[in-house]
């Protein structure tokens, strides 16, 4: 080719790039709607395929994926696609017509390629750089149904604008019989509830029978719950729990929740815009539990002045007496963390499941000496950090191994304190994950690093509404723990975790068990829970 002809050609090219950019801007124009960024229009030079989002409506689920840690998409909409690269673009709008605030995630089977948020009133949104191909987006705004919706991404660019489903929202509150906020009235006994924490409503399709299982969340139930919180949100009256989003076209019974225990529920009729529960002070305050302990050396000698928390509470002066022991009144039902720690040691990490108004005894939680080490980040990559899961730790009914996270926010080298024992070491970063067991009394006193690299992702996926919790846990090569969660809702997850064989261990809220082996191959693979 003639440098002349070079020359023509490139012409040719940038005019039909800058046309495809000028339609797009006329497109939005003519909608009032923010464009995609002119300048990823620009870069694509195929002109002859229309956009084409695939058929079909938006669908919609209980489970939100978990937000991402910065609102920026990871696929930069300013990154400049290709003639083999494709921009997916559009709106999202309520059932109404609005703008709508929250977050976009688009995957490619079970790879996560992107995420970002819509905020300050916009509606638009821009997905860059993709490989033309089938991908799923998914959302959480806020009060509204979340959506799942398959798009063929086709070059240059895919529109997609997207409506909502109708939804119905509901506003419930909880006062006591004088019309006090519930909240209020028993925040002196039961501080955490003044921060909007341990109350929330479910929606449930019959009624609860009794209180549920100690690892109920905010996610169970069907529809959407946001709950009162006074950071971050949309502010509630003082006498709001939150704000359920559910179909419109069916009745629900909603249950007022006291961490995992049942307080008060009742029928409500579709379209309801508010529910108020009555209930005393002081019958909410009945609800909760009293945990016993003793601290005790690897003697079996008492520790006077270990100090004990349960659950995110922090109380420095909840500190154990001469005989070693200590009674933590007032115990929000459910499942928490204990910490038992002295100047020198701790107990090992636990979770303990804990039963509305049980008299809790735990019996001796021995301290040992820690175990230190550090674990150097540098070059680690963003996000992410290591996860420990005790291996050796001890086993009793209602208890069960809790994880110690180490994170590179805190700095390039961290050091870490431990109850001796072997752990399994969980390193995830944006460059992927690495898998490794570590015993303390080897790597006492030296520096640790873990060098991520890109794995494959075991996808969960519930082909179901999970009214109420599964607790799945991920088990490696040897039955290392790996991962470990309570999921509830419409289960849609990604772990990624290097190549190999797996063992999943899902038990319902009956405690009945199920167990799934699982190859995990470099294209991934698929759990599908029961």
């Amino acid at each position: 080719m003639t440098e002349a002809n070079s020359i023509v050609v490139g012409l040719r090219v940038t005019a039909v790039a800058l046309g495809v950019a000028v339609a797009a801007l006329a497109i939005a124009w003519w909608r009032r709607e923010p464009p995609p960024p002119t300048a990823a229009l620009a870069a694509s030079h195929d002109t002859d395929q229309d956009a084409k989002p695939a058929p079909g409506p938006a669908t919609t689920s209980g489970e939100m994926p978990q937000a991402p840690t910065q609102t920026a998409p990871t696929n930069r909409a300013d990154t400049a696609a290709t003639a083999s690269t494709a921009v997916l673009y559009g709106t999202v709008r309520s059932a109404e017509g609005e703008p709508v605030e929250g977050y976009l995630w688009l995957n490619q089977g079970t790879k996560n390629v992107g995420s970002t948020g819509l905020r300050g009133g916009t509606s638009a949104f821009a997905f860059a750089g993709l490989a033309p191909g089938t991908y799923r987006l998914t959302s959480r705004f806020d009060d509204q149904l979340p959506l799942a919706r398959d798009i063929e991404v086709v070059a240059p660019t895919t529109r997609l604008d997207v409506v909502l489903d109708a939804r119905w929202r509901l506003m419930v509150h909880a006062v006591t019989p004088d019309g006090a906020p519930l909240t209020q009235a028993a925040s002196k006994d039961l501080p955490r509830l003044a921060f909007g924490q341990s109350l929330i409503a479910l929606a449930l399709s019959t009624p609860l029978a009794g209180d549920l299982p100690a690892g109920v969340n905010q996610n169970a139930g069907i529809g959407v719950f946001r709950a009162a919180e006074p950071f971050g949100g949309k502010t509630l009256p003082k006498s709001a729990v939150g704000v359920l989003t559910l179909a419109p076209d069916r009745p629900v019974q909603v249950a007022l929740v006291l961490g995992s225990a049942l307080v008060a529920q009742q029928q409500v009729a579709p379209g309801t815009p508010e529910l108020t529960f009555t209930v005393r002070a002081e019958d909410l305050v009945a609800r909760t539990a009293t945990v016993r302990l003793r601290v005790v050396d690897e003697a079996g000698t008492p520790i006077e002045g270990a100090m004990v928390n349960l659950g995110s509470s922090y109380n420095p002066k909840a500190k154990t007496g001469a005989d070693g022991r200590f009674v933590i009144e007032r115990v929000t039902p459910g499942r928490a963390r204990l910490g038992v720690r002295t100047g020198t040691g701790g107990g090992p990490p636990l979770e303990i499941d804990v039963a509305a108004g049980a008299d809790l005894d735990l019996g001796d939680v021995t301290v040992r000496a820690y175990a230190k080490f550090d674990i150097d980040f540098d070059g680690f990559g963003d996000g992410g950090g290591v996860y420990l899961y005790l291996l050796d730790g001890p086993a009793r009914p209602g208890q069960r191994m809790d994880d110690t996270f180490v994170s590179p926010q805190n700095g390039r080298r961290s050091t870490v304190l431990l109850h001796p024992g072997r752990y399994a070491a969980v390193a995830r970063s944006k460059d992927g994950v690495v898998v490794r067991t570590i015993d303390t009394a080897a790597v006492e006193g030296q520096v640790l690093r873990f060098d991520c690299v890109r794995g494959a992702n075991l996808h969960l996926v519930s082909e179901r509404q999970l009214v109420l919790p599964l607790d799945v846990s991920i088990e490696g090569p040897g039955g290392a723990l790996v991962w470990r969660r309570d999921l509830s809702g419409r289960v849609d997850t990604n772990v990624e975790l290097p190549a190999g064989d797996y063992r999943a261990t899902i038990t319902n809220e009956g405690g009945a068990v199920t167990h799934r082996a699982v190859h995990l191959g470099s294209d991934g693979a698929t759990i599908t829970l029961p």
